[in-house]
C-alpha cells in the first residue's frame, strides 16, 4: 500500500508549535522528541520502524496546507524526489491532503476525548474530505455522516515492542456517590498498594480511555463488573486509568474522570474500599500479569491496540473488545486487531437495555467473569 519512492509525514501543528525547524522539509533529527506527547512519539517511532524495515526514505513536512497548487506544489514534488506517499499524523482536528499524492491518515490518539470529539466535528463539517484518503493507519473507522460513509483501507503497522510505560502505581477503588472529593481524599490518603499477591485466581484487566468512559454502554458494563467483584474473594479487577502524566495531580485528575463517570450512573457501590478492585496509573507489567492463573483483558474499541506488542496480548487467556455499533467496518476492524495483536478477540456488543439489573447486562458480566 506504500510505494517505493519514500514517505513524507506531516504532524499536528499544536504538537510542533514553538519548535525551531530548519524549513518546510526536515528530518527526524530536527524534531525535539521529548517535547512531543507520548502518543505522538510512539506513532513516529512506529513509522520510522516501518520505513526503515522497507528501506524507504522518510521526510517530514511542516504546514502541508501551503502545498496545494502552483509553484509551491511543484517545489515540494521536486524536493521529495520519488516520494508519492503522504502520511498525515492527525489529532482529529484536521486531516491535511497534498494533491497528486497518495494521502494516508494516522489518528494516533483517539483514546483522548479531545481528539475523538475533534474528529466527530471534522466529519460533520467536511465528510467529503475522507474520500481523498487512501489508507488509515491502525484504525478501521467509517467516516462521514448518515448520508455518505467512507471507509479507507486499513494499513496495519504493528509494534515490535510495547510503546508505552509499563508498571504503574496501584490504588484501591472507592466511591462515595455523594462526594467525589471525599472519594479522592480517601483513595489518596490510603496511598498506593505495594502488593497484590492476596488474590491470585482470576484477573480482569481493563485499560480505560477518556473516550471509553464517555461511552454509556461501556461504563455501565464496567460498573456492573465492579459491583460483582466487590463480592468476589479470588478475583481481581484492575482498571488502568486513562493515559496521562504520573504526577500526583494528574493521577488525581484521571481518577476523578473515572469516578465522575461512575457517579453519573447512580450505581450503589458498597461504602467501603474494595480489597480486590484497583486503579492503575500505567499499564500492567508482564511480570505482574503472571500472578493470576486466569487472565482476561477487556478493552474499548477506542483503545490504541498498536501501543502494545503481540507478546503482551499473548499473556492473557482471554481477549475481549467492547465495540460501538456503526463506528467501524467490522471485518476490517477485526482483521486489524488480529494483525496488531496476533490474537482473535471476542467482541461484546452494547445492549439496548441500559438497566444495570437487566438480564442482558447480568449475562454480559457473567460472561466476562
Amino acid at each position: 500500500m506504500i510505494g517505493s519512492g519514500g514517505v513524507i509525514v506531516s504532524l499536528p501543528a499544536r504538537e510542533i508549535a514553538g519548535m525551531r525547524l530548519p524549513g518546510s522539509l526536515f528530518s527526524i533529527a530536527s524534531l525535539s522528541l521529548p517535547k512531543l506527547s507520548l502518543d505522538l512519539r510512539g506513532a513516529i517511532n512506529l513509522v520510522v520502524e516501518m520505513t526503515g524495515s522497507l528501506g524507504l526514505p522518510l521526510m517530514f513536512v511542516s504546514r502541508p496546507e501551503i502545498f496545494t497548487h502552483g509553484e509551491t506544489l511543484r517545489w515540494l514534488n521536486h524536493r521529495v524526489g520519488g516520494a508519492r506517499d503522504h502520511l498525515c499524523v492527525s489529532d482529529g482536528s484536521t486531516v491535511k491532503l497534498i494533491p497528486g499524492m497518495r494521502n494516508h491518515v494516522f489518528l494516533y490518539a483517539l483514546e483522548r476525548e479531545s481528539d475523538s470529539e475533534a474528529l466527530c466535528r471534522l466529519e460533520r463539517r467536511t465528510p467529503e474530505l475522507f474520500s481523498g484518503i487512501s489508507n488509515q493507519v491502525n484504525t478501521a473507522l467509517r467516516f462521514g455522516n448518515d448520508r455518505r460513509r467512507y471507509t479507507p483501507s486499513t494499513l496495519v503497522i504493528p509494534a515490535r515492542e510495547t510503546a508505552i510505560p509499563l508498571g504503574g502505581e496501584f490504588y484501591r477503588f472507592f466511591l462515595n456517590p455523594h462526594s467525589i472529593s471525599d472519594s479522592i481524599a480517601r483513595i489518596m490518603l490510603a496511598g498506593r498498594v505495594d502488593s497484590l499477591e492476596e488474590a491470585q485466581q482470576v484477573l480482569l484487566y481493563v485499560p480505560m480511555t477518556e473516550t471509553s468512559i464517555r461511552d454509556a454502554h461501556f461504563i455501565r458494563l464496567i460498573a456492573c463488573c465492579v459491583t460483582r467483584f466487590y463480592l468476589g474473594r479470588s478475583a481481581t479487577l484492575i482498571m488502568r486509568l486513562p493515559s496521562g502524566a504520573n504526577s500526583a495531580d494528574d493521577i488525581v485528575r484521571r481518577v476523578t474522570l473515572v469516578l465522575e463517570a461512575f457517579q453519573k450512573l447512580g450505581t450503589p457501590f458498597p461504602g467501603r474500599p474494595a480489597h480486590n478492585i484497583f486503579f492503575l496509573s500505567d499499564n500492567l507489567h508482564p511480570k505482574q500479569i503472571s500472578f493470576w492463573r486466569t487472565r482476561q483483558i477487556l478493552v474499548h474499541d477506542s483503545f490504541s491496540f498498536w501501543h502494545l506488542s503481540p507478546s503482551y496480548y499473548k499473556l492473557f487467556n482471554m481477549f475481549r473488545v467492547s465495540a460501538r455499533h456503526g463506528r467501524h467496518d467490522l471485518g476490517a476492524f477485526l482483521a486489524m486487531i488480529s494483525e496488531l495483536t496476533e490474537r482473535q478477540p471476542e467482541v461484546i456488543w452494547p445492549s439496548l437495555d441500559l438497566d444495570l439489573d437487566s438480564t442482558p447486562w447480568n449475562n454480559a458480566v457473567e460472561y466476562i467473569i
